[in-house]
């Protein structure tokens, strides 16, 4: 087909104004909504980056997704320094995503990439070799995860490995703020920021703070992107499109078309085990580029999985799995949705309001209690109790979804199952099977209706079958809107999940009109209805 009828093609069916049948680009019939969307996505990616180049790249980068890699050889000092220290060796889906990350950090322009991979399987560690490339560079890093405790994680394991550094000229200087940080603490990191003084900072929500500005940011790295909602990321994202004064001595990385100030957006790398439905459409449909880990972690062990209804029999055979894991000095957690009984739910399980009970049915095995209420002297102390061997029973809430570590923990058994998300019982799922011993996971839910959902999770320990299975489940959200699941009614015809060949036409036609006008100047119609639907952010919101 020539490029005139291309284009035709692809105007007229994101406008819809000839009144005729809409076509694809194969000049087969299409829903018009789904070309729009396409469409709508793409042209607000593109208002987001400031410059001709930045466009042009973009638009290129959107039509070709071939791999393309940067050899660790070719790394920056400062990444191949960290590489270095490392105490282990990169698996080889590790050391891919790294030269594929770094390949992209060298464009002009920005990159929206999700990092995949399953519980524990290195995605840290990749995602702090990419702040070390922009760090090199002169600009700075921001990492945000949604808990204290992983922040704190986070912040111990990357200190410890820049003090293995020789010499210490070349250590980046890095920070820690969180909620908990004082308030002059606090004062001091923000204004390192605001100067440049600190390269990289790593936090929780106290990054999209008002009062948090950077100088030269060129990476947001966002971890466990599932926790944080749209508005969040959506206020994390506005901190973003900030114009630096730094300059690189790094052609690659700087925009040699720009004057002395550089307005490209920073890079943007999310990461998950199990990325939500809405945020994994969004990577199938383009919008964002998609890195895998599939490597399992040396020594990890598959986690045998149960779904089981919650009645007196499935009660029955899971305290025989507690007692049998006990007496052969296994650990146990048991996950609650609530900490205090509730007269309107009146089904679910409690964790404070069992905490009696099950010390008394596990007698001569001591049991710990951790929640959200807690002060943050008890929940460490819960913990350390719990890794020492002090207590042999955690009863807790989901705080121990993310950023704690027991290898010794080796049986798990979630209550209510059904009130957590496919998600949370993958991460939950990841504390234990951390270690040499064999384990176990058990979901108990309130009714039958609810086996077929967590029965998904028996099948597979894979993160992103599982994302996909989610995403079949409850649909992709609203693409141009704040909704995080259920499926489009303005979609007479297609299933977004299910029809990916419509998006596939409605991506090429998107390109097609961007391509001819990057700016819609020359379609004023859909300029004007496209800016009045909801800003939408880089991040996959």
């Amino acid at each position: 087909m020539a490029d005139g009828s291309h284009d035709r093609a692809g105007v007229g069916v994101l406008l819809a104004e000839d009144g005729g049948e809409p076509v694809g680009v194969g000049g087969h019939a299409v829903d018009p909504l789904a070309h729009r969307r396409r469409l709508g996505r793409l042209f607000q990616m593109l208002e987001a980056v400031g410059t001709r180049v930045e466009k042009e790249e973009l638009l290129l980068k959107c039509k070709n997704h071939e791999l393309n890699a940067v050899g660790a050889d070719e790394w920056s000092p400062l990444a191949r320094k960290l590489l270095k220290v490392l105490p282990y060796l990169l698996t080889p889906s590790q050391l891919n995503a790294v030269k594929e990350i770094i390949w992209d950090l060298r464009r002009p322009v920005p990159m929206n990439r999700l990092l995949q991979g399953d519980v524990g399987c290195g995605k840290t560690v990749v995602a702090f070799l990419a702040c070390m490339e922009v760090i090199s560079s002169g600009f700075q890093a921001a990492f945000m995860v949604p808990t204290e405790v992983l922040a704190l994680q986070h912040y111990e394991h990357l200190t410890s490995l820049l003090e293995k550094f020789d010499g210490d000229e070349c250590k980046p200087n890095i920070a820690l703020l969180t909620g908990s940080t004082s308030t002059r603490e606090s004062r001091i990191i923000r204004n390192g920021l605001k100067t440049g003084e600190i390269a990289m900072v790593i936090g929780t929500h106290s990054l999209i703070g008002d009062k948090t500005e950077f100088s030269a940011l060129r990476i947001s790295v966002i971890d466990e992107q599932q926790r944080f909602g749209v508005v969040q990321r959506g206020r994390f994202n506005s901190k973003l499109y900030t114009p630096s004064t730094k300059s690189s001595d790094d052609d690659t990385i700087s925009d040699e078309n720009s004057a002395s100030e550089i307005f490209m957006a920073p890079h943007v790398l999310a990461m998950s085990a199990t990325p939500i439905p809405r945020t994994l459409a969004l990577a199938l449909y383009g919008d964002m580029s998609l890195t895998q880990i599939t490597d399992l972690p040396p020594g990890r062990q598959p986690i045998e999985t149960l779904a089981l209804e919650g009645n007196d029999a499935g009660f029955e055979s899971v305290f025989q799995m507690m007692s049998d894991e006990l007496v052969d000095g296994g650990k146990v957690y048991l996950v609650y949705p609530i900490i205090e009984e509730s007269e309107q739910l009146p089904q679910l399980h409690a964790a404070k309001a069992e905490f009696d009970s099950i010390k008394q049915k596990f007698e001569g095995y001591p049991c710990g209690l951790l929640h959200g209420r807690m002060r943050s002297d008890e929940k460490d102390g819960a913990l350390s109790s719990f890794r020492s061997g002090e207590t042999r029973i955690l009863l807790s809430t989901q705080v121990i979804e993310i950023g704690v570590d027991v290898p010794d923990a080796s049986m798990m058994v979630v209550m209510n199952a059904e009130r957590f998300g496919i998600s949370q019982l993958h991460q939950l799922r990841g504390r234990v099977g951390r270690g040499e011993r064999k384990s176990r996971c058990v979901f108990l839910c309130s009714t039958p209706s609810a086996l077929p959902r967590l029965k998904v999770l028996e099948k597979s320990s894979d993160g992103f079958y599982l994302a996909n299975a989610d995403l079949l489940l409850r649909g992709p959200g609203d693409l141009l809107g704040k909704k995080q699941s259920g499926h489009l009614p303005e979609f007479p015809i297609a299933r977004l999940e299910i029809d990916g060949s419509i998006l596939q036409e409605a991506h090429l036609a998107a390109l097609n009109v961007l391509g001819t006008s990057n700016d819609l100047a020359q379609f004023p119609g859909l300029k004007v209805e496209l800016s009045m639907r909801q800003p939408l952010c880089i991040l996959g919101d």
